[in-house]
């Protein structure tokens, strides 16, 4: 979600780790306004992916626990987005072989890591990553491609 800027300061960021469901929400100054949100949340996949109403509410909700009941947020909501991150499949998982297994995980049972691979065909592949990780994740791969090219 993004709300008017002033929920938190330009310098500063929140990440809410105590959430009623285990999901941790961050807070962020971003372009003069502020971003709310949460990155674990199992989605199926969907070419055109929306904010679904109860992650909204969801939100709204855990953001009163801080700052009161009091506050309004459906004034200061400017727009909201949703994208699909693909997460790899941890060692355990995928030795398991169980399809059901896979279908019961939680998306926070997943690798935030990230896997350079490079084909035979020299193709080179990014795999996974996080957001906040973003630089590294790009200097390995052009590290990689420079050592194997």
């Amino acid at each position: 979600m993004i709300l008017d800027k002033g929920i938190v300061s330009d310098d500063m960021g929140m990440i809410l780790a105590n959430t009623s469901d285990g999901r941790l929400i961050f807070i962020l100054p971003y372009n003069g306004y502020t971003l709310v949100g949460t990155t674990d949340d199992m989605q199926e996949l969907d070419e055109n992916p929306r904010v679904a109403k109860e992650d909204i509410e969801f939100l709204k909700s855990e953001l009163k626990r801080i700052f009161g009941d009091n506050f309004s947020f459906d004034d200061k909501i400017k727009s909201a987005f949703a994208g699909l991150r693909p997460l790899l499949l941890n060692e355990a998982v995928e030795q398991s072989k169980y399809e059901e297994k896979v279908k019961s995980l939680k998306s926070k049972d997943l690798c935030r890591n990230h896997v350079i691979e490079t084909a035979p065909s020299g193709l080179v592949s990014l795999l996974g990553g996080k957001w906040t990780s973003y630089r590294v994740m790009g200097e390995e791969c052009v590290d990689s491609i420079i050592k194997t090219h």
